[in-house]
Parts: structure tokens; C-alpha cells; sequence
């Protein structure tokens, strides 16, 4: 099963971490496929192409968005994804 459909897992830190989840974590839940990246610069830096609003999101340039939600940083590191 793809991980965008199976329930992923990741540490309490991540999840307290990520107050600011505008979407309640839909993305560990099953409910909603993780952000899609572009590019992983190192282990800190994910550039993603989610256009819509995310907390988590911070301008670079003047198209692209840099991730900055630990949920997601951990899913990229754990799951490849």
C-alpha cells in the first residue's frame, strides 16, 4: 500500500511540534496525501508545492516555498516521501 494511504507514523515531538496544523493531521490520518515536495536540500530544508495557505510555509524567492512543518520533515526522513 502507497504510504499516502496507509497511516503513518511519526514521534509525539513531531505532533507537539505541529500546533499550528490547519488540516488536524489529515496526512498522518490517511485523509489526505503529505504536501508534494520539489526538492530536499539536506536534511532541513524541503521545498514544497502545496499552493495554498500552511503555516509551515515560508516564501523563498518569488515561487517557491520552503517547509517548515515537523510532521512533515520527519514523514521526508522516515518514509522517503
Amino acid at each position: 500500500m502507497p504510504p499516502e494511504r496507509r497511516r503513518l507514523i511519526v514521534s509525539d515531538q513531531a505532533k507537539r511540534s505541529t500546533e499550528e496544523c490547519t488540516k488536524d493531521f489529515a496526512c498522518l490520518k490517511g485523509n489526505l496525501a503529505p504536501c508534494k515536495l520539489e526538492q530536499c536540500l539536506g536534511r532541513e530544508v524541503l521545498v514544497c508545492l502545496n499552493k495554498e495557505y500552511c503555516p509551515y510555509q515560508i516564501r523563498f524567492g518569488f515561487a517557491d516555498y520552503l517547509c517548515s512543518c515537523p510532521i512533515r520533515k520527519e514523514l521526508y526522513e522516515k518514509y522517503h516521501m
